[in-house]
């Protein structure tokens, strides 16, 4: 955000859960232990995205990387559908999510779609 100078940024992750290890992350999640922890995916959360939203005309970066393990696929694409049914422009790498520091390409890539607008 640096290279960008953005002042101000705001983080809504796709998940509450606190995994450092992408792998037991994804295991965890496979295994239901993600239920509820997603703002963008929880019906009992709308209301607390709502609040992070509305009023907000910004673009929301869509930070998640590359990865193929579906839940997480699954979550990027839900993280999108709430965004855009708001009507924001969602600026990322494509709906994909994964650790950054995964992908040396990813960083870049975002950059790239910032400073484009996309």
């Amino acid at each position: 955000m640096d290279e960008l100078a953005y002042n101000h940024v705001r983080v809504l992750n796709l998940s509450d859960i606190c995994q450092p290890s992408m792998e037991l992350l994804i295991q965890q999640l496979n295994a239901g232990e993600g239920t509820g922890d997603s703002v963008f995916a929880s019906l009992d959360r709308a209301e607390e995205l709502a609040g992070r939203l509305n009023g907000y005309d910004g673009r929301v970066v869509a930070a998640w990387s590359y990865s193929s393990a579906r839940v997480l696929t699954n979550r990027g694409r839900e993280a999108y559908r709430a965004v855009v049914r708001r009507q924001l422009n969602v600026i990322g790498v494509d709906g994909r999510f994964g650790h950054p520091s995964r992908s040396a390409t990813w960083a870049v890539d975002l950059v790239e779609n910032l400073a484009g607008g996309r």
